[in-house]
């Protein structure tokens, strides 16, 4: 043993646990066309609070950017559009995301925008499962 195995690849990204947390929540629109979402929410997904839904689409962008369909330098968003994809006015996201942000879920790249790292994939994916386990 030696204390390289304690270096992780920081942008691997484990796609089956991206795709079992997301796929009760959300379905993809394949090349969506200009105007039209991609993202789909599904019936469950108005079931999550308003950090479940945040994670959800936050998690939703690494996964359109692990299949190619979005470069990564589009995975974070605005809370304007993390509001137009979930319904969360803006009173109840900015506090939210803030939040996230203060316990390390979601990184501010850039002021304004908000997004999850691989690093909090699978924290995020154990919110959103106990989320449905509280139903």
């Amino acid at each position: 043993m030696s204390l390289e195995e304690l270096y992780e690849d920081q942008d691997r990204v484990d796609e089956d646990l991206l795709r079992s947390t997301l796929l009760p929540y959300i379905r993809l629109a394949r090349d969506a066309r200009v105007g039209d979402p991609a993202f789909r929410p599904t019936a469950d997904f108005d079931d999550l609070s308003a950090r479940g839904k945040t994670l959800v689409v936050l998690l939703t962008q690494r996964a359109r950017a692990t299949l190619g369909d979005i470069e990564s330098d589009t995975v974070p968003l605005r809370p304007t559009m993390i509001s137009a994809w979930t319904g969360i006015a803006g009173g109840t996201l900015r506090p939210a995301l803030r939040r996230l942000a203060s316990e390390r879920l979601v990184m501010q790249p850039a002021r304004g925008m908000y997004e999850l790292p691989p690093y909090a994939i699978e924290k995020a994916a154990r919110e959103i499962a106990k989320e449905c386990a509280h139903d």
